[in-house]
């Protein structure tokens, strides 16, 4: 593991040492259940519960507990929480300042253990033997692998594994499971249980690329924080107030502050922008701060030559059928996928409360049928001819439900997916009007278009039959704590008749545009990428449009959201520059990015007066000099390396900076007295006269 700053990671040793005094409870939870009812604020555990009513829990299980400190709330009570549990347990380790990398569990669901409706024999005890094999270092297989299935348990196990040993076990969550799948050493289908063969294969994979040097981080640590900063980039997250997972080495200075609102004001008025500069002046560094100071979710991609339009818009993906033969499907890439995330927000910021009450109300309840369905439960639906019924093969990947007529010689099957039988419920809200359909056949696809229209009634039937959500429940008890009650809305107001959904901007950050083939790339989203044509007025057909599923919001063709920003980095010196066509070029706002722009980067070096003037000398000295000029400037991201190599000013210049130089003065006739020139200025030595600069460059 490389060297940490004394300002990240602090959390690291204090959790470890909190898990081990953890286990003096597992064979007697009660003094701990106690402590914690009589001692921490109630606002603070409001989760920590046995029912929706907020019934005190009995008993608890060690994830839950550390469930306290890693929900989302703001780094200062997660501190005062830390120094609670420090004085109770008797941590020696010094309580964190940070929780750099550390995912966090959503603030109204952060429990490993159901509620005692929900909860079976052994459910506790499983979570306690699998915490004790982790914290014991000892091997996990069968204690990881007996939870699966287990009511509330999917991939959110391994969160509560990497706070406890977070050298040992990496967490899947969403943040991680969008940079693992963006290396491809992973791909991942919803958020079900990871059994532990592909969790440690998982693992291996990632292993691998951080010893080969191909990532920049060394730790697991360190991949989740900048796994965080790429996926998330603090969209929903109190940088004020240290809230989430927010370094305190990334807060800007009043000067970084005032730069950035030049870059955001420019975005917001061209929606595409593409920061341009010489290499190493931190364009991507400051992509994501921009991200950051304007509240906006945030994905990123790299442009690279291989790259293409089935990553980026959408593309047939090899599958195995169930038959095994090999089949074709079509995914949608990367900027379609974000592009439906930011079109949801749009919408749901339009609608009202009741309205957003009533979705996800629905939607809670098709998620417990479709436990119903993997516990077992449930195999079947009744349809409405008497004696007649429907056999669920499976639920798929993208938690379709699968459905089949039994005892019938066709293996003819019939899928039923969320989305269209939430449209379906709109059209029919209740179990009533569901009865009173006269004609369904007709009724139902008139509602929702072609499809096998007694499967759909049955499934919904059996939603309704379920009885209430408690969803609904649970919003009135947050309403009255006054605090949002999902992950995508505000502070959840007392008018139902009022927007809820906070409207987002999302910004798109391509890094190194210019190292992708751009036509072949974006393909006909040259047209809807275009400033002016944001929007349903910008729809165009792709290029497996006809592939598009019903029920899929872009099936009429797609288009860019209104509230989607598009923010690209490029190098000024790089040969592909020039690959960079004219439809591309008038489409983009481009903005020069020099090294003093970012010098900010250097803000947190101890060294930092030194690194600064030596980085201004150098660039003097370059731009200066015939033949190069301002676009081969040295960036402080080459003088960031003073933080990982103990401020080695000559090291820095060895191994980074020379090489570096020598590659700009090929063709020079002098250019070891050119590179002397930079050195001395590097260095502050006397600077070479004027006489002996003349004649450096090779004469026409």
């Amino acid at each position: 593991m490389k060297q940490l700053t004394d300002k990240q990671f602090t959390w690291i040793p204090f959790y470890k040492e909190f898990s081990q005094k953890l286990l003096q409870f597992r064979n007697d939870r009660k003094p701990l259940v106690n402590w914690i009812y009589g001692n921490i604020d109630g606002s603070l555990i409001k989760h920590f519960k046995d029912d929706s009513n907020g019934k005190r829990v009995p008993d608890t299980d060690p994830f839950t507990v550390m469930a306290i400190i890693n929900r989302g709330i703001t780094w200062d009570k997660k501190i005062t929480l830390c120094k609670q549990f420090k004085s109770f347990l008797n941590i020696s380790a010094p309580v964190p300042q940070d929780f750099s990398g550390v995912p966090e569990m959503n603030s109204q669901r952060s429990n490993f253990m159901g509620f005692e409706e929900n909860r079976k024999e052994g459910d506790i005890e499983r979570l306690w033997y699998l915490f004790e094999c982790a914290v014991l270092n000892k091997d996990i297989r069968e204690s990881y692998n007996a939870l699966n299935g287990q009511y509330l348990i999917k991939y959110n196990i391994t969160m509560g594994l990497f706070w406890i040993r977070p050298d040992k076990y990496l967490a899947l969550d969403g943040n991680n499971k969008a940079k693992l799948t963006s290396l491809g050493i992973a791909s991942f289908k919803g958020s079900k249980f990871v059994p532990y063969k592909d969790y440690k294969a998982i693992m291996e994979r990632l292993d691998a690329k951080m010893e080969s040097g191909e990532l920049n981080c060394k730790s697991y640590a360190e991949f989740s924080h900048e796994a965080y900063v790429q996926n998330d980039g603090a969209s929903t997250r109190d940088t004020a107030n240290n809230k989430g997972n927010i370094p305190t080495t990334s807060i800007k200075t009043n000067s970084q502050m005032s730069i950035n609102q030049e870059y955001i004001d420019l975005l917001e008025e061209t929606r595409n922008l593409v920061l341009t500069g010489a290499p190493g002046t931190g364009k991507t560094y400051l992509a994501k701060e921009i991200a950051k100071a304007m509240d906006a979710e945030c994905d990123f991609v790299q442009f690279h030559p291989s790259y293409d339009y089935t990553d980026f818009v959408e593309g047939l993906r090899p599958i195995q059928k169930a038959s095994g033969e090999v089949g074709f499907e079509r995914k949608d890439g990367v900027f379609k996928e974000f592009c439906k995330k930011a079109l949801r927000n749009w919408e749901d910021s339009n609608k009202t409360a009741d309205e957003i009450l009533e979705e996800k109300s629905f939607e809670e309840k098709y998620k417990e049928l479709l436990q119903r369905i993997e516990d077992g439960e449930l195999n079947e639906f009744q349809l409405r001819t008497r004696d007649k019924k429907m056999e669920i093969v499976n639920i798929s990947d993208y938690d379709n439900i699968i459905l089949r007529a039994p005892a019938t010689e066709s293996d003819r099957t019939y899928t039923v997916s969320f989305n269209r039988i939430a449209k379906l419920a709109k059209v029919f809200p209740t179990l009533s009007s569901l009865n009173s359909i006269s004609n369904i056949s007709q009724e139902i696809r008139v509602a929702i278009g072609g499809c096998n229209a007694s499967a759909y009634w049955a499934v919904l039937r059996e939603i309704y039959t379920q009885g209430e959500s408690k969803y609904k429940e649970q919003v009135s008890m947050y309403r009255d704590y006054n605090v949002s009650f999902a992950d995508d809305f505000s502070v959840a107001p007392r008018n139902n008749h009022t927007a809820i959904v906070k409207r987002k901007k999302y910004i798109f950050i391509i890094d190194e545009i210019n190292r992708g083939e751009i036509s072949k790339i974006f393909g006909e989203l040259f047209f809807s990428i275009d400033p002016g044509y944001r929007g349903v007025k910008g729809r165009v057909k792709t290029q497996y449009q006809n592939l598009i599923d019903e029920d899929d919001v872009f099936y009429d063709g797609f288009y860019v959201p209104e509230n989607v920003y598009i923010l690209a980095t490029m190098n000024d010196i790089d040969r592909s520059v020039e690959s960079m066509d004219f439809a591309m070029r008038r489409r983009f706002t481009w903005k020069e990015v020099t090294p003093s722009d970012t010098e900010s980067m250097l803000n947190n070096l101890s060294c930092v007066v030194k690194a600064k003037a030596s980085m201004k000398r150098l660039n003097k000295a370059i731009e200066e000099t015939e033949g190069l000029g301002a676009a081969y400037m040295i960036g402080p991201s080459y003088f960031l390396k003073l933080g990982e190599n103990g401020g080695d000013f000559n090291k820095l210049w060895k191994l980074n900076i020379e090489p570096l130089l020598k590659e700009y003065l090929r063709g020079f006739r002098k250019s070891n007295e050119c590179l002397k020139k930079f050195e001395a200025a590097y260095y502050d030595n006397i600077a070479i006269s004027e006489t002996e600069e003349a004649g450096l460059l090779d004469e026409d």
